[in-house]
């Protein structure tokens, strides 16, 4: 997992250096505090990944984060539902953060993973963990149901927890799945049909501008200021892709985009292998929750740049939300490390205890 992560971040740093040249000399670069706030949204999602992966050596302390962050979910939820609590729940969360649809998803994802698979918890928590699941998916999809990212990136994670949690549930899920899928983005676009064909105009532009330069794109920021030249409709103005992944080529290129999918598929094959090798309750709950939300992020990354905030879009203030994705896969190679150390300990007891038996056998 590590390699390819700072392999995205070096595409990252290649990119920004790339990203001086004159591409198109009619338009202007990006300011340099936004190129430099483009590559430190590269950097600070790896460090949130690292200082997961690093600092937590004990299974406790990554429980502890994830509970925090549950109960501060759930006062957040209830600020929704109860009325008057929103005033005094208000003031405690940021915009950024909760506008965000990693806030949303991993709320979802690790209070429904642990209240499927952690069977260490007693019935009234896990009920708790599963109403704070219903909860959520009921302010994300009734009540604030205009903002797709809110329910559709959790919706995609659900259904990665339910088909983990029971295979005959993944086999009606692999039957009925796509035609559920179909109805709920068919209506999803039939609610925002402009929106949704500005952003295929934008998706088909911005990628025949990254034609020249596919390998290191235009380095971050830039490209927003090179659409001018690339008029929308039959406007010459300055938009973004709102798409993640258009938004990684167009800054990094192919390499940047084949780096960080590479990352993406890393942690989801590491949390595959774990699934039965990670600690009772908690940390294989956490691993099951771990491969839903990969699912989560990459479905969202579609719908806006949520995984890695594009400065003219998302931006810094929305990073608050998204570097939750980063901290909380940061988790599955702290508990890669945990079990790695376990075996290792494992492996020098047996041998120990065998030399023990031939020196009694002498």
């Amino acid at each position: 997992m590590t390699r390819p992560l700072l392999v995205m971040v070096a595409a990252a740093a290649l990119a920004f250096v790339a990203g001086q040249l004159a591409w198109f000399p009619t338009a202007p670069h990006a300011p340099l505090d936004s190129q430099l706030g483009g590559l430190a949204i590269y950097v600070l999602s790896a460090g949130a990944f690292l200082l997961t992966a690093h600092q937590f050596e004990d299974l406790r302390w990554l429980a502890r984060l994830t509970w925090a962050f549950l109960a501060l979910g759930a006062l957040f939820i209830a600020g929704w539902l109860l009325p008057g609590v929103d005033r005094l729940t208000r003031p405690l969360f940021q915009f950024g953060a909760t506008a965000n649809a990693m806030l949303w998803l991993w709320i979802v994802t690790l209070a429904l993973s642990q209240a499927l698979f952690n069977e260490k918890l007693a019935r009234p928590a896990r009920a708790a963990l599963l109403g704070l699941t219903l909860a959520t998916l009921f302010v994300a999809f009734v009540i604030n149901g205009e903002w797709k990212s809110g329910y559709l990136p959790a919706f995609v994670a659900v259904g990665v927890l339910v088909a983990l949690r029971s295979p005959k549930a993944a086999l009606l899920m692999a039957l009925v799945g796509p035609v559920l899928a179909l109805y709920i983005s068919s209506q999803a676009i039939a609610s925002d049909e402009y929106s949704y064909s500005t952003r295929l105009d934008a998706w088909i532009i911005v990628l025949n501008m990254v034609r020249e330069s596919p390998i290191l794109g235009f380095g971050p920021a830039n490209y927003y200021w090179y659409t001018p030249l690339f008029p929308i409709r039959g406007y010459a103005v300055q938009f973004n892709s709102h798409n993640q992944y258009i938004d990684i080529v167009a800054q990094t290129g192919l390499v940047g985009l084949a780096a960080f999918l590479w990352f993406m598929g890393s942690v989801a094959l590491v949390a595959w292998r774990l699934r039965w090798r990670a600690p009772l309750g908690f940390g294989r709950a956490y691993i099951h929750g771990a491969l839903a939300g990969v699912a989560g992020m990459l479905a969202a990354g579609v719908l806006v740049d949520w995984i890695l905030p594009f400065v003219y879009n998302i931006g810094l203030n929305g990073y608050r939300g998204s570097m939750l994705g980063w901290l909380f896969l940061g988790g599955v190679m702290s508990i890669e490390r945990m079990v790695q150390r376990q075996a290792a300990a494992t492996a020098g007891t047996g041998g120990e205890t065998a030399r023990i038996d031939r020196t009694k056998e002498r």
